[in-house]
């Protein structure tokens, strides 16, 4: 919160937006949608869907379920919640929480939204041991797992936080006040905040990352 980081003069912070990696995550989908008309299994022009969300009151759980979703309705297409449950951040929790939904839901399900990679990755085991080879799954991290399902077909896409961008600023903060240096120098800082951008990771660019 911004009047909590203006009360101490030594703290910066250095990350990203939350509501970015919704709307990429919604971006890829909406997408991919609208190029596969055969993704839509019962012809209803809707995405029936199922989300995995991270660890309940997390900001980044509430933020990337409401604008991934908020996302795809603005691009015109329809959605229809299936469930939605948390499985803390976790591969063995997604996995057991998308068990059930396919015993509950079956061939309805069409997508899998998920807040991280590693929940995803959870989903699309359950499915494989379901033998469910046309659900779509998208998740946000860009983990190597992740990377390579994408490029798999496993996946449909992911959203990388920008690692290297935010060690860099990291370090540009440490040195400059190691150094007695003038923070106005530090590249992208805006009063006590640098926020790097994601990056959206589909087929079309996947191996650049896997590299």
């Amino acid at each position: 919160d911004e009047a909590v980081m203006q009360s101490y003069d030594k703290v910066w912070y250095v990350g990203t937006t939350s509501e970015e990696s919704g709307i990429i995550q919604g971006e890829v989908m909406a997408e991919g949608w609208k190029a596969n008309p055969t993704w839509d299994k019962n012809g209803d022009g809707k995405i029936q869907y199922v989300m995995l969300e991270g660890e309940h009151g997390h900001q980044d759980t509430a933020i990337r379920t409401e604008y991934s979703i908020k996302t795809i309705v603005q691009n015109g297409i329809e959605v229809e919640k299936l469930a939605d449950d948390t499985a803390n951040w976790e591969f063995a929790q997604a996995k057991s929480k998308m068990t059930g939904w396919i015993k509950e839901f079956g061939s309805e399900i069409e997508v899998v939204f998920s807040n991280n990679d590693d929940m995803a990755l959870g989903a699309i085991e359950a499915l494989k041991e379901a033998e469910i080879h046309n659900v779509i799954v998208v998740g946000v991290d860009g983990v190597t797992e992740a990377l390579e399902a994408v490029k798999n077909d496993e996946m449909l896409g992911t959203v990388i936080s920008n690692s290297i961008a935010q060690a860099e600023g990291i370090f540009n903060i440490a040195y400059s006040k190691a150094t007695n240096g003038e923070l106005s120098d530090v590249e992208g800082l805006e009063g006590k905040y640098i926020k790097t951008k994601h990056i959206k990771i589909d087929k079309n660019n996947v191996d650049v990352y896997l590299k």
